[in-house]
């Protein structure tokens, strides 16, 4: 994980905005789910090679994401609450210098702003026919109550899955979990776990974030989630609670918020 922060760090130092127009690239933004929370966005570039940012500001909190040319749209959350988002898409000019492409703005007006955490997003990325929302309602069938659900998920999570530390020290910059190549494998970073674990809830109507920051139960930047229970978000970590599991120490599901702290939430 401290790869992909650090990135994230070097782009926001030195972004450069350019109004000079570039003809080899477009982009659009599709404003249809906007009341889910949900701003799409489509990148097209004639040369492969050059690397393209989301910036999403509200006030003065700013995130960023990588996208890629193609023909699809990609879901972006506007997770930080109601009120005017401006959205704007940089291509690369050269090294850490980029120049917009296109940009605009749209007001968030939601009787519910936290139904964003129920999508599908591009961190996050799950539909009806993954083989992971499959399981998360074979997991869940027999299960009515939220909390019920959401145990049976994470006891999955904890107990299946396995933390590749190969995968930690190699991992790219722009790396995005595959949602069901990462189950198919159970194995990945606390990136993987977090994605995993959001997707099964949120297919299954259970509002869950993916957090990112640090705590002091890992050394490095972390990901983890929270879990919406009777109106209250609750702090689950998987990653570490599934080290916990494979060294046969004592865990528990919830863990206490002081101990995390948040850089991002998704």
């Amino acid at each position: 994980m401290k790869k992909l922060f650090v990135s994230t760090l070097i782009f926001l130092s030195v972004l450069v905005v350019s109004c000079a127009a570039l003809f080899a690239a477009s982009a659009e933004f599709n404003k249809d789910n906007l009341n889910r929370g949900i701003i799409a966005v489509k990148y097209s570039s004639s040369d492969a090679t050059k690397k393209a940012k989301v910036l999403i500001q509200f006030g003065e909190q700013k995130y960023q994401y990588n996208i890629k040319s193609g023909s699809s749209f990609v879901n972006f959350p506007l997770q930080l609450g109601n009120g005017t988002y401006q959205i704007g898409v940089f291509e690369q000019i050269d090294g850490t210098k980029y120049a917009q492409v296109a940009t605009t703005s749209v007001n968030l007006s939601l009787d519910d702003s936290s139904k964003v955490f129920l999508t599908s997003i591009q961190l996050i990325n799950w539909g009806d026919k993954m083989n992971t929302v499959t399981l998360a309602k074979e997991l869940t069938k027999n299960k009515s109550a939220v909390g019920d659900k959401v145990e049976v998920c994470y006891q999955y999570m904890v107990q299946q899955f396995s933390y590749d530390f190969v995968k930690m020290k190699n991992v790219e910059y722009d790396y995005i979990p595959v949602i069901d190549d990462v189950l198919k494998k159970k194995l990945g970073i606390c990136y993987d776990y977090s994605a995993v674990f959001a997707s099964m809830l949120r297919s299954q109507g259970i509002k869950c974030k993916l957090i990112m920051g640090y705590t002091k139960n890992v050394k490095e930047y972390h990901a983890w989630n929270e879990v919406n229970l009777n109106d209250k978000w609750v702090v689950v970590d998987t990653t570490f609670d599934s080290q916990m599991y494979a060294n046969k120490v004592q865990y528990k599901f919830e863990k206490a918020a002081a101990d995390y702290k948040e850089s991002y939430e998704y």
